[in-house]
């Protein structure tokens, strides 16, 4: 089985995160198993930044002008950092936090060399059991037909009463 795990730096720019993860769903028995996998960590002296970031910007830092290469440095720190940035109490702590990790992303990316990347130790893997899906799916199918025929028994105890009102049936009924 294949998985893929791909960076994407318009998506970190923006802040949605350029980090796709692909998950894979075996089925066993009546369970399923979900195995997705993750992108190593690499520690820098502010934070902690996925390591296809840090590859990309490697990557980018032997095409680009210095000026442009941490222009692309702040924005992806900025990008990653997003959250941490809108729920800053000031503006000045908001800088400081792009500015720290640009630097940082500048200092991992320099130093970066594949041969003593996190990822040539191996990738982190999740996985997650989930037993009994296909009986969940099973289960609110029945749930809704139930309730669709509940609403049509409805539907037709009202026609039939309103029939029997307009006709007078309904009234002699009564005692």
């Amino acid at each position: 089985m294949e998985a893929d795990l791909r960076f994407e730096a318009n998506g970190e720019a923006i802040g949605i995160h350029g980090l796709v993860i692909d998950t894979v769903i075996m089925r066993k028995g009546l369970s399923h198993v979900y195995i997705s996998v993750q992108a190593p960590m690499v520690k820098g002296h502010f934070g902690e930044y996925h390591e296809l970031m840090i590859y990309y910007l490697n990557k980018a830092m032997n095409t680009l002008s210095p000026e442009e290469y941490l222009a692309l440095a702040s924005i992806m720190a900025a990008g990653y950092n997003v959250a941490s940035i809108r729920s800053s109490p000031s503006i000045e702590r908001s800088a400081l936090l792009v500015e720290r990790a640009t630097l940082d992303l500048y200092l991992l990316s320099e130093g970066f060399h594949e041969e003593t990347s996190a990822a040539a130790n191996g990738i982190m893997l999740t996985v997650k059991i989930v037993p009994g899906t296909p009986i969940l799916w099973l289960t609110g199918l029945l749930a809704g037909t139930f309730l669709f025929f509940m609403s049509l028994l409805h539907i037709y105890t009202i026609l039939r009463k309103s029939a029997e009102w307009s006709s007078g049936t309904w009234a002699r009924a009564t005692p």
